[in-house]
């Protein structure tokens, strides 16, 4: 499995036939990314007649999970919230819709800026896009460092630094940054197409790639935690990609 790079999504883009409800609102181009397409939350969710707490996806009764028997539909004005509360589970929808070809398979994960920190005894973690990030109660200065690792080239982790790092300087009193450049571990278990897209970083590997700028490349993928050897194997398998038959 690999993801789908910045110019196949165009490509497919027709493909996809997206829409909205809103001519005000329409679907954008700037909404397509390095390896994903950001989409909506619609205005128009489903809260439950009752609480009655979580449903069954699976169910076999398909009057179990109607929006139209237990459920209530609500449309919210632009810009108003809803409120959640406790024991509750609203259904809503994207506002974009779209169709997903057959040869294609996709997945909706959500998405926030906003930082969840964790404490667990004197350490813990911050979370932050959907990685996490140690922190460590210190002995003098602010009351928690949080360990981050140093990149050049990783443009998620700059993204997120600059998160932290807004973060830091909300309380300067209480955090601080303490970089470091050993293996982070935060794409563990990816192959090299799934860590380039990751890091957002798949568009400037192709390119060293296709002008033959092997130093860059090489140094593009030890950012994304590949040892020397895997580095040089991913590295020969492209020249030899390149020589003409």
């Amino acid at each position: 499995m690999s993801y789908l790079s910045h110019r196949d999504l165009i490509d497919v883009l027709p493909k996809l036939d997206i829409s909205t409800s809103l001519s005000e609102h329409p679907f954008a181009e700037t909404q397509i990314k390095v390896c994903s397409i950001d989409i909506r939350c619609d205005r128009v969710f489903w809260e439950q007649r009752k609480l009655a707490g979580a449903i069954d996806l699976g169910a076999t009764v398909l009057m179990e999970t109607s929006p139209r028997r237990y459920w209530r539909k609500r449309e919210l004005e632009l810009n108003r919230p809803i409120k959640l509360r406790p024991g509750q589970l609203i259904l809503g929808r994207t506002y974009e819709r779209f169709r997903i070809p057959p040869e294609f398979a996709g997945k909706i994960t959500g998405r926030s800026s906003n930082m969840k920190v964790t404490h667990q005894g004197r350490g813990g973690f911050i979370e932050c896009d959907g990685l996490q990030f140690d922190i460590e109660m210190m002995a003098s200065g602010p009351t928690f460092a949080i360990y981050f690792p140093r990149r050049k080239h990783d443009k998620k982790l700059e993204r997120i630094r600059k998160q932290i790092e807004t973060f830091v300087a909300s309380d300067p009193e209480n955090w601080e940054i303490a970089d470091y450049d050993s293996p982070h571990g935060l794409y563990g278990g990816m192959t090299v197409n799934e860590r380039l897209c990751a890091a957002e970083v798949i568009n400037e590997y192709t390119a060293a790639i296709a002008r033959g700028d092997y130093a860059l490349a090489i140094e593009i993928l030890a950012d994304l935690d590949l040892d020397n050897p895997n580095v040089q194997a991913v590295i020969e398998e492209e020249k030899k990609r390149k020589v003409p038959i």
